[in-house]
């Protein structure tokens, strides 16, 4: 399947574009030092999130645009079937001070897929809008147990 080129306006065309493997993320998004940076963190949260039984990730953010230097990366995770004692507990704490402490720990942040926006609606319906432009935007889709972290740095 694979993730598709950017559009236009350096997003992921509108859809959820699933990885193929985490050796496709690194190529696809680890072309800057700042972004490999990034990859490590991600890395280690997605490692804990699959070993507590997470079973989907989505991420968004500048960090799966054509941006060369996003500060961070962004998404959300499905809790069902998550086991939360095996669960960094920073992972649940979604207000400001958690969110700061997971982009401290982690590089960036992964939400609860049952986290409000701000202005009230679903995270996901939140993530695949761009609201400077008011475009539809895809995101990426990692199914934690299809993709082997272990492989790749």
């Amino acid at each position: 399947m694979g993730i598709p080129p950017f559009n236009k306006h350096g997003f992921l065309p509108p859809g959820e574009h699933k990885l193929d493997s985490w050796k496709e993320l690194v190529e696809r998004f680890g072309t800057t030092r700042r972004r490999q940076r990034l990859l490590v963190g991600l890395k280690k949260v997605l490692l804990n999130l699959q070993q507590a039984g997470c079973q989907k990730v989505y991420l968004d953010g500048s960090f799966v645009t054509k941006k060369r230097k996003p500060n961070d990366y962004d998404g959300f995770w499905e809790s069902e079937k998550v086991n939360p004692e095996k669960l960094d507990s920073i992972l649940l704490d979604t207000s400001l001070e958690g969110c700061g402490e997971q982009k401290k720990k982690y590089g960036g942040e992964l939400l609860t897929a049952d986290t409000r926006a701000v202005n009230g609606q679903t995270i996901y319906g939140y993530y695949t809008i761009d609201i400077e432009r008011g475009i539809t935007k895809g995101i990426v889709c990692v199914e934690l147990q299809l993709v082997d972290l272990q492989l790749w740095f």
